[in-house]
């Protein structure tokens, strides 16, 4: 029998950021605080279907719970959490764009942005 070491996860330090009981997640999951302790001390793998009801409770991407709590939290995480195949393909753009091509991008889907929300709403028949 082999020792397996808990994953690591930050969903305690987001569940304590919000000031969050484990009651109230587990309310806001629809689940338990017995799920959600074993969650947090890694005894419950983090699948897509929970990654999901917990970024979505505790208003963080689902990267965010991923990291390796003894980073800065900068380091990106151990596995991309995509949503499908486009998600992919620009998170691969995005990452193999030097810093000038950031900018660029950033610049003109912002004034893309703004352009859209400044339009007139659109009328109905």
């Amino acid at each position: 029998m082999t020792d397996r070491k808990p994953a690591k996860n930050r969903v305690r330090e987001h569940r304590e950021r919000k000031n969050m009981t484990q009651a109230q997640l587990a309310a806001l999951c629809n689940s338990t605080v017995q799920q959600i302790c074993r969650i947090e001390l890694g005894q419950r793998p983090l699948s897509g279907h929970w990654l999901t009801m917990l970024s979505e409770a505790l208003a963080v991407p689902k990267g965010a719970l991923l990291l390796d709590p003894a980073t800065d939290g900068n380091a990106p995480p151990v596995c991309d959490i995509v949503e499908d195949s486009l998600e992919r393909m620009l998170l691969q753009f995005w990452r193999d764009l030097p810093s000038e091509g950031k900018k660029a991008v950033f610049t003109a889907v912002t004034e893309w942005a703004h352009r859209r929300t400044d339009r007139p709403a659109a009328r109905s028949a």
